[in-house]
This record gives C-alpha cells, structure tokens and sequence, in this order.
C-alpha cells in the first residue's frame, strides 16, 4: 500500500507507523509474545531491522523496542504509548532509507518475568526527530502524513556469561 520493499529474510514484513505529522495518523505498534519469559539479570542481544516506506511523506529516530511482563492494549492509549524504549539506535539517527534495511539492536538486562516484546515509538512528538521526505518519481499514489516503516527480521537472542553483545553497526555506531 505504501511502497515495496524485499524482506531481509523471510518471505514478509510488517509494517507500522511511528510518528504522524500534528498525530494526524494513530501511531501503530507490533508485539509478540516470547517463547519463554526473559530471565532476571540475564543479558540479551536484541535485533530488528527497519525500512521507510516510499509514499512516508516523514523520516523518524524513534523506532524502538520495549519489553513487558502484560500484552501492551493500544485500545485507550490514543495517539501514542509513552513508555520506556529498552532498545534503539545509540545514535536515534533518523532512519530516511527507502531502499535496504536499517539495523536497530543492543542489549536488554532483563528485569525478569518480561513475556511480551513490542516495536514502535514510545516517546512524546515532542522528543522525536523527524524530517519531511519527497516521495520517488517512480512512485505512485497519495503519500502518508508519516513515518511508515517496515519491520523484519526480529530476534532476542541470550547472551553467554563471556559474549559481548556486537551489532554489527560497523564504525557508524557505537554500542
């Protein structure tokens, strides 16, 4: 509906909007259920990758992660959950990349018992970066008053005793 994009792995995507000019669209949010409850004290490497849809007629830094014991309900939370982002980019660069993949990890020490895993904004429009986009000649359609992005390739992996949590940043970041 808003562009295309190749999945970084898989066969698919998902895909929410995380910031919206004068909140003019509801901010969206994706959240799974771990496999097990993360354990306290216990290190662990968390990973996503995100990508500007083409018709986002805005960028945004603030894609994040947030881990919680409950299923987060957006039901009465209108425009936005304002909680704490546990993992974001170190740098909350403004990720305005319509083609390829933009990496979002780093380490969570768990406080014990968290079950749920949600992406998306967490702070107030006021605190989050944003700039306005030109949407690509080869696109058509009526672009979005937002930052839509794509979302794949989530993992939550346990990090050993002696294992550093490396993202693979390269020299653009440091975790």
């Amino acid at each position: 509906l808003y562009g295309r994009e190749r999945p970084k792995d898989g066969d698919s995507y998902a895909g929410i909007v995380v910031y919206s000019y004068n909140d003019k669209e509801k901010r969206q949010y994706l959240t799974t259920k771990l496999n097990t409850p993360l354990k306290k004290g216990m290190r662990y490497k968390v990973m996503f990758y995100a990508s500007l849809a083409e018709m986002s007629k805005y960028s945004s830094n603030s894609v994040g992660v947030h881990f919680n014991k409950k299923e987060i309900s957006t039901k009465d939370k209108v425009p936005a959950l304002i909680l704490e982002t546990h993992i974001e980019h170190p740098d909350r660069e403004i990720f305005s990349g319509m083609y390829g993949w933009d990496l979002v990890c780093g380490e969570y020490v768990a406080k014990g018992g968290e079950k749920f895993l949600t992406i998306g904004n967490f702070y107030p429009n006021n605190e989050v970066g944003n700039e306005r986009n030109k949407t690509p000649r080869d696109i058509k359609g009526t672009p979005i008053v937002a930052a839509y992005y794509y979302i794949d390739n989530v993992s939550v992996t346990l990090l050993g005793p002696d294992e550093r949590c490396d993202c693979p940043y390269g020299d653009e970041a440091e975790v």
